[in-house]
């Protein structure tokens, strides 16, 4: 029985139609060489029957000529009506003979032969009375003509008789033959009829064993197969160890279910990680985006001071021309300025500080960005391994023909799904590319910021040697007054690019900020493309 599970249906269709096609040839022929044996029987019933009893009505009638023409010889008168009489009896007696041995070719039974011969013996007798009645007769001794003829005709009542008796043992075995032709052909009907029977009760038999072997696995599978369309995955497919159609089906089928319950706990683990990282981006940019509001706030207050230095450094200016009346006041301011100076270095020293963090949180983005455009490669690829696998499965439905329609149906629906996730993943996959131009974009910017605030916070330095220079330089001498001046315009000229510098920064942190902004939609985004692969995955159930 293993060996006929492991061939193909064609095979298996091919060797049940074999087998029936045996069964029936020998069915027919068993019928024919029936009926071809109740044909011959028959026939040579007719044959050796009929022809038997016609040739003893033949024998009987040649006989009964005979005893009329001996009967009428003794009223004949002259010699040539005996004569003519006595050559009819001849050929009435060779015709008798002829009849008789056609009669005994047809006879079976020994005891009928001897019967026969018997016959044959008495009708010999009775010729031997008859011609003597004949030659009587011709010498014209009527009276012992008549007296041997009465003796004859007791012979010939006698054959007759006994040719009644041959004719009755020949209908007799007409009716044996006949029960026996009747016996045969009833033997041959409950034969065929015996067959028949069996041909259909084997055929019943192969009908319910092709069905337990084909359709019962192809019907489980289905059933399966439906309650895996309907999401529910929690049902397994036995091993099978057929290697027909039926069981690649079954096999291909447990390989599918197995593949897409692997597909969607990977895409589970995928979709919560990047429910996580996406969370955290938010979270992120928000401290982010925080930080960002303070360093532009920083910087705001910063180009104040700037301003306000300018300002003092354009009054020392205007003073210095009065170095005499106005170099305890330049010394005042002198002091007053290099005060502002460190708090500007203190002031740039945080904002260095402050770009450098957001430089490194764009970064830290950057790497999770990289991480989620990984998930969304692997979502990817299972999309495209359940887009062959279903590709598959329609071929396989498609060669197992009308019983493979459920299969195919379920194997589009798991292509339209592959479709839908590589859909899916590719939107997050064009989301992380606006993500990643825009960390690149923001990485620029700090690390453009941070040399910005590097030249602002060297400058600035520089501006405070010049203004202890300049202080120095007031309390050593009132004759220093146009070098104080000078010092002053290089002063006015620095601060002037400091300014420049900082409204530099100061862009470039509002430019920061609206990255963090985008960032954070961006991650918000992503959550939301989260929830709509988890409740794509929540259509199946698994344990």
């Amino acid at each position: 029985m293993k060996w006929f599970e492991d061939r193909t249906i064609g095979t298996k269709l091919m060797l049940v139609f074999l087998f029936m096609a045996m069964l029936v040839g020998f069915v027919g022929y068993q019928a024919k060489s029936g009926m071809e044996t109740i044909y011959d029987i028959l026939n040579d019933f007719k044959d050796r029957q009929t022809v038997g009893i016609a040739k003893l009505g033949e024998a009987h009638t040649e006989m009964m000529r005979l005893s009329r023409g001996v009967a009428n010889a003794i009223l004949d008168e002259n010699e040539t009506d005996i004569d003519r009489r006595i050559a009819n009896a001849k050929a009435y007696e060779e015709r008798f003979f002829r009849a008789f041995e056609l009669y005994k070719k047809s006879i079976i039974q020994m005891e009928v032969k001897e019967k026969a011969a018997e016959t044959e013996k008495l009708f010999k007798d009775l010729r031997q009375k008859q011609n003597l009645i004949m030659q009587l007769a011709r010498a014209r001794k009527d009276a012992e003509a008549r007296a041997t003829l009465k003796e004859a005709r007791i012979m010939a009542d006698e054959l007759d008789v006994r040719l009644d008796e041959l004719v009755k043992l020949k209908e007799e075995r007409i009716a044996q033959e006949t029960i026996e032709a009747q016996a045969i052909y009833n033997s041959k009907r409950s034969f065929i009829y015996g067959m028949i029977i069996t041909a259909i009760l084997v055929a019943l038999g192969l009908g319910i064993f092709l069905s337990r072997s084909i359709a019962t696995p192809i019907r489980q599978v289905s059933q399966i197969v439906e309650k895996v369309a309907q999401g529910d995955l929690n049902h397994e497919i036995p091993n099978v160890t057929r290697r027909d159609e039926i069981g690649i089906l079954l096999g291909s089928a447990k390989k599918m279910i197995d593949g897409v319950r692997v597909m969607i706990q990977e895409l589970s683990a995928g979709v919560q990680t990047l429910s996580s990282s996406a969370n955290e981006l938010v979270a992120a940019t928000s401290q982010q985006q925080a930080t960002a509001s303070e360093q532009a706030s920083s910087i705001q207050e910063t180009s104040t001071t700037l301003d306000e230095i300018k300002a003092i450094v354009n009054q020392a200016s205007e003073k210095a021309k009065s170095v005499v009346d106005g170099s305890n006041r330049s010394l005042e301011v002198s002091k007053t300025s290099q005060q502002a100076l460190e708090q500007a270095v203190e002031a740039m020293a945080k904002i260095k500080e402050q770009v450098e963090a957001i430089a490194e949180n764009i970064l830290d983005l950057s790497e999770k960005a990289a991480q989620i455009g990984e998930i969304t490669a692997s979502v990817n690829d299972i999309a495209e391994q359940s887009n062959l696998l279903a590709v598959n499965a329609t071929i396989e439905a498609t060669k197992a023909g009308e019983v493979g329609k459920g299969f195919g149906v379920v194997a589009v629906e798991v292509k339209n799904l592959a479709a839908q996730s590589k859909q899916a993943t590719a939107q997050v996959r064009a989301i992380l590319s606006e993500i990643q131009k825009a960390t690149n974009t923001a990485v620029m910017v700090t690390e453009e910021g941070g040399k910005r605030v590097e030249s602002g916070v060297s400058q600035v330095h520089q501006v405070g040697i010049n203004v202890r220079h300049l202080s120095e330089a007031i309390t050593e001498a009132s004759n220093a007054a146009r070098q104080i001046a000078s010092a002053t315009n290089q002063q006015v000229t620095g601060i002037e690019q400091i300014a420049v510098a900082m409204k530099n920064i100061n862009q470039g942190a509002n430019d920061n900020v609206s990255g963090t902004r985008q960032v954070a939609t961006t991650a918000e985004n992503l959550t939301q493309l989260a929830k709509v692969i988890s409740a794509i995955i929540q259509r199946y159930r698994l344990n």
